[in-house]
C-alpha cells in the first residue's frame, strides 16, 4: 500500500527547490506566498531577477563611462560584472566618486 501524499516525504529536488524559494523570499523580506503571488512561475521569477541584474549593469556602464576614459570604463564595468553579487551591491556606481574598482587591480 502506498502512503498518502500528505505522508510521503518530498522528492529531493522538490525539497531543494522549496528551500531555494524560501531563501529568496527570506532575502526579499517577504513570505513565500507573497513571492508566489508576484511570480507564479519559475520563469517569471527568473525574468525579474534577470531584468534587475541587467539594469544594474546598465547603471554601472553609464556611471563609469561618464567618469572615466573609455578603456578604464570598460575595465571597471567588466570587473563590476564579474564581482560576486554581495560585493557588487557595495559598488558605489550609483554615486560614482572615485577610481573604484580600478584601485583593486
Amino acid at each position: 500500500m502506498r502512503p498518502r501524499s500528505s505522508e510521503r516525504k518530498p522528492r529531493t529536488d522538490a525539497q531543494r527547490n522549496r528551500e531555494r524559494i524560501l531563501e529568496v523570499a527570506n532575502e526579499a523580506g517577504v513570505g513565500p506566498g507573497t513571492l508566489y503571488r508576484h511570480f507564479p512561475t519559475r520563469d517569471q521569477l527568473l525574468e525579474a531577477v534577470y531584468r534587475t541584474e541587467v539594469g544594474k549593469l546598465a547603471v554601472a556602464e553609464r556611471k563609469f563611462s561618464e567618469a572615466m576614459s573609455p578603456i578604464e570604463a570598460l575595465r571597471a564595468w567588466m570587473l563590476f560584472r564579474g564581482l560576486h553579487r554581495d560585493q557588487a551591491d557595495r559598488c558605489p556606481c550609483s554615486e560614482y566618486a572615485g577610481p573604484w574598482p580600478l584601485e583593486t587591480i
